[in-house]
């Protein structure tokens, strides 16, 4: 029974609480475990009370082997030994992870992670990487999952290459100085990120899918041109303005004159057996789309003089357009388009364009 009650106390006093019963992690906490990797194996909130440094000799600063675990570096530093001179950096090589895991629902949220081979790297579904500051790393974030990852605040500079993103949401997250900003699955989504001193433009934000607001280098990240489409979708003209995903708005006619000027989205947008990856023609009586005019409502007689009291009306008429699909007759229009008026009581597409 003694030897009991003493193997208890020993265990129970290997373990820090902080104040608020998270589980402490610490530099005087890993050393007194024999030194780093910090393995968690228990689910739960840990968090970090002071700066922890590592080096290349350890894999990792902290390795996450349960499910629903929540590492708070509470405003830290977990140190590696990697440096990134120069613009665009250039790291050198080895160097352990900062925060490594494999498990479901692993979130690394509020600190600093600095000189890491990669700064998060996290292999299952419900990754969440929030409010870190990121620097001198080969790789900032790796979030695998096939579902659910969260990437939002984080500020990455001086890294390589800012990061690699499952299906998930990335948002609002800035990257300074890097080779390469960020690579998202196609299934994930990207909104109001930055990403300044990139190489190019294109080396700012690849795949995915852009909601808007994205800047890379000064220009729009998913294009160095705009996009359009012509919803899938029908609606009525009290509709319209509501029914162009995240990300777009219902598109004047003088924000898409041109469409060379502009890339067609095929994936959002309707299309035709002929469209390929530009617009569709359609036929402006039967189909077309709702289309803003800059006119004031209401000038009857006029095709592009109605707009359903500002789409917001069944009543009277709104403009509908589509590009000309009879190229050997001469046609009244606002080449290459065709207008015509249409009940805003009836149900067509809409014209949208990336906001």
């Amino acid at each position: 029974m003694k030897f009991v009650l003493v193997a208890l106390v020993v265990l129970v006093g290997s373990v820090g609480y902080a104040a608020d019963g998270r589980i402490e992690i610490n530099q005087s906490v890993v050393d007194a475990a024999g030194g780093a990797p910090f393995t968690i194996t228990q689910s739960g909130s840990y968090v970090l009370t002071g700066n922890l440094v590592v080096g290349s000799g350890n894999s990792a600063a902290i390795v996450v082997n349960a499910p629903n675990v929540v590492v708070d570096l509470n405003g830290f530093t977990l140190q590696g030994d990697v440096v990134c001179p120069g613009e665009p950096p250039v790291c050198s090589s080895g160097g352990p992870i900062g925060v490594s895991g494999a498990s479901q629902n692993t979130t690394v949220r509020n600190g600093n992670i600095v000189g890491m081979s990669t700064a998060v790297s996290l292999g299952d579904n419900g990754a969440r990487v929030e409010d870190l500051t990121i620097s001198q790393c080969n790789l900032g974030i790796s979030a695998a999952g096939t579902g659910g990852s969260f990437v939002a605040r984080n500020l990455i500079i001086d890294t390589r290459i800012g990061g690699f993103i499952s299906d998930g949401l990335v948002r609002d997250n800035t990257l300074r100085n890097v080779n390469f900003g960020l690579s998202v699955d196609p299934d994930g989504g990207y909104v109001d990120n930055v990403v300044i001193d990139a190489p190019s433009a294109s080396a700012g934000i690849s795949g995915g899918v852009p909601l808007g607001h994205n800047l890379c280098n000064g220009q729009r990240c998913s294009s160095l041109r705009r996009r359009f489409y012509l919803s899938k979708n029908l609606v009525d003209g009290s509709q319209a303005l509501g029914a162009c995903a995240a990300g777009f708005h219902m598109a004047s006619m003088w924000e898409i004159h041109d469409p060379s000027n502009l890339d067609y989205d095929t994936q959002l947008g309707f299309t035709n057996g002929d469209t390929g990856q530009g617009p569709p023609t359609t036929h402006v009586f039967d189909e077309g789309g709702w289309i803003r005019t800059g006119s004031n409502f209401g000038q009857h007689g006029l095709v592009g003089g109605h707009s359903c009291y500002s789409w917001t009306s069944t009543v009277d008429l709104g403009t509908v357009l589509t590009l000309k699909r009879d190229w050997g007759t001469a046609s009244i229009g606002v080449s290459p388009w065709l207008a015509a008026n249409r009940l805003c009581s009836e149900s067509t597409r809409v014209w949208c364009v990336e906001d």
